[in-house]
């Protein structure tokens, strides 16, 4: 998947889904697999199967999670969109829970409750984030989005030159 081969790992997790339909890797790697060929029903059916076997592991809600934001950036119509976004940021929060500073889930979050307009939420989410891991440049650079689309504007300023100190070549 790294270099593209969508249908190369098709073509080693079948025989492996095969002969056991509930392996969590493999499910996974196949709904990765479907997401990047854009058939996202079935990915979303593939994570939420490695769900029902591995309810307890992060990076499985988070896939969904992804896989949710692209139903939802796909449609067109309003409640089809908004329904795949709270099932998303649902996700997501999951996946936080079980892995408190899991940075993927952390970021997307961020940056879908920003999409959705809803900062403030991603400001103490990212607070609590970056007091945890100071040397995020990622972590900096969503505070000071929130602060700023908060209209926080010196606190975003403020978040904007951490990211400048900590990567003053970026």
């Amino acid at each position: 998947l790294v270099d593209g081969g969508v249908d190369q790992a098709l073509n080693l997790v079948t025989p492996i889904l095969a002969k056991d339909s509930t392996d969590v890797d493999a499910l996974v790697l196949r709904g990765r697999a479907r997401l990047m060929r854009g058939q996202i029903d079935d990915a979303i059916g593939d994570f939420r199967r490695a769900s029902h076997v591995a309810p307890d592991l992060a990076p499985i809600h988070y896939e969904l999670g992804v896989a949710h934001i692209r139903r939802g950036n796909q449609t067109g119509a309003k409640g089809l969109r908004d329904s795949a976004f709270a099932r998303a940021e649902f996700e997501l929060k999951e996946a936080t829970k079980l892995a408190k500073d899991y940075p993927e889930a952390v970021f997307q979050l961020a940056e879908l409750n920003t999409q959705l307009g809803a900062p403030r939420s991603v400001i103490a989410d990212m607070e609590r984030f970056v007091a945890a891991n100071p040397g995020s440049i990622k972590g900096q650079e969503l505070l000071g989005s929130a602060l700023a689309a908060s209209g926080r504007n010196s606190e975003a300023t403020e978040a904007f030159e951490r990211v400048t100190r900590l990567a003053p070549r970026n």
